[in-house]
Parts: structure tokens; sequence; C-alpha cells
């Protein structure tokens, strides 16, 4: 049975329910834990893959040539044993817990969508060059359509340049770069070791939604901003 809002851990996170009986809770503590344990023990991901060059930081990491493990890895390391049963058109019921809020939203959904939380996580809070802009997903939860997340992130992003355009513009076009060099060396890593398209196809609309935001973010929320006057002030 699916989490209930009483019972969910006290912790932000994305709980699954497969149609198999099978259940994952991808919370931090989680991630960090499963990830450590799949990187020490040899049988979970193999010497081969650790050594391949593909495994090993990208370019651009600030930590890159230091022998470290990609931190962005991690969620993917945490989780993939199970995940990597299921394919992207696999339906999947997801609950996302913000502990914050006390919020809750569900929604039946194929793996591909539900596992933008992890490529969230992976290219925005784990990755050490994504981090600098965690802060333009405020108000974004993993299960927002992606028409939504670009018209969020483009407001918080207008808003954080002060309304300047240029500036927005600037730092629209810096995000999409780092973006997509950095989900391609995360595309690489996660061929090494996971069969199932599920979390490569995720990470592939979390680029999307970076693709939208570079050409044509202003005409999505323009088209949300009416779509919501038709509903509301018709």
């Amino acid at each position: 049975m699916l989490w209930s809002s009483t019972s969910f851990p006290d912790e932000t996170g994305l709980y699954l329910q497969f149609a198999d009986g099978q259940s994952l809770a991808l919370t931090r503590t989680w991630i960090d834990e499963e990830s450590r344990a799949a990187l020490s023990d040899a049988g979970r991901i193999a010497p081969a893959v650790k050594e391949a060059a593909a495994f090993q930081l990208c370019d651009i990491c600030p930590k890159h040539g230091s022998g470290e493990t990609c931190h962005a890895i991690r969620p993917v390391l945490a989780g993939w044993e199970v995940l990597d049963r299921y394919m992207s058109h696999h339906a999947v019921t997801a609950a996302y817990y913000d502990h914050e809020t006390g919020t809750t939203i569900t929604c039946q959904t194929t793996m591909q969508r539900a596992l933008q939380f992890i490529s969230i996580l992976m290219l925005l809070f784990y990755c050490e060059v994504g981090q600098k802009f965690r802060r333009y997903y405020f108000g974004v939860h993993p299960l927002m359509p992606t028409d939504e997340v670009v018209a969020r992130v483009f407001l918080n992003m207008f808003w954080a340049c002060g309304g300047d355009m240029d500036r927005t513009r600037a730092l629209i076009d810096e995000f999409h770069q780092e973006i997509a060099t950095t989900t391609r060396c995360q595309l690489d890593r996660i061929r090494l070791f996971c069969r199932s398209d599920a979390i490569v196809n995720a990470l592939i609309l979390t680029q999307i939604a970076s693709e939208f935001l570079a050409m044509n973010a202003e005409d999505i929320l323009r088209d949300r901003i009416q779509a919501f006057e038709r509903t509301f002030f018709a």
C-alpha cells in the first residue's frame, strides 16, 4: 500500500509504488547511505565500471583530478538495482512529500516522469557545478509538467536578475551550457551499469526543459498566463 500522509518518514522525498508491489522511498538520507554502500561493495558496482573513463569527474568539475567519485551520480547509485527493473514507459504511483510544508503531491505517471526527481537531484543538488543554479528551482516539484518547470525557473531567474532581461538571458545561457555538459557526462556514466532507459530518459527530459528555457521561455510563460486568464477570467 502507498504511504499515507501520516506515515511518511520525517524527511522530504519521492515515494514510488510499482505495479508489482515493490516500493522505494527516495530521500536524501537514504540516497547518501545507499550510495556509500554501493561504492564500497564491489559486488554492486564492478571495479571495471568505477575505473572507466566515463565514470571519472567531468572536466568542468572543480574537483576534477582529485580522484573522488562524482557526487552527482549518487542518487542513481543508491537506487539503480531496483529502478533497473523497470523501463521508462512503465506506470508507477509517485508521491512527492515536502516535509517543510507538510504537503503531498501524488499522481499516476511513467517512470521517466517520476524519475525527474533523481535527475534534478543529480544536476542541481549533488553536482558541484549545478549547485549554483539550485535556487532558481524554488517552487518546482519533481512531478511538475515540463512547461510549468520552464515558466517557474524563468520567473525565478528574472526576479533574481532584478527584472533585467539582458542579465536574465545571460544567466539562462550559462545555465543551459553547463547543464548540457553535466547531463552528457551523467548519461555516459549511467550507461556503464544501467540497462533500463528510465533514468536516461528522465535526464533527457530535464535537459529538454533547459533547451526550452534557452529557446522560448518567454513564449511558454505567455501561454501559461493566457491559459490562466481563460480559465479564471473568461
